[in-house]
């Protein structure tokens, strides 16, 4: 029997600073919180970060009326 917990493995971090999203045309926008973040608002934004079958993320984004929580990368 292999016993599975003695590897020595370190888990590789990825190092994102940032989270940029693309709008439709082609603007990129950068996740910025607000300071008065809502938990309602934290909610409707676990399926952006959490999960992956949202097949238009900035859509989704704009019909919840997250964008205040995104600033436009220059």
């Amino acid at each position: 029997m292999i016993w599975f917990l003695k590897k020595k493995e370190v888990p590789i971090v990825p190092d994102n600073k940032e989270v940029v999203f693309l709008d439709a045309d082609g603007t990129k926008w950068r996740y910025k919180p607000a300071k008065h973040i809502t938990a309602y608002e934290v909610a409707k934004l676990l399926p952006v970060f959490c999960l992956g079958f949202l097949s238009d993320i900035w859509k989704y984004i704009v019909d919840n009326n997250l964008t205040r929580h995104f600033e436009k990368v220059e």
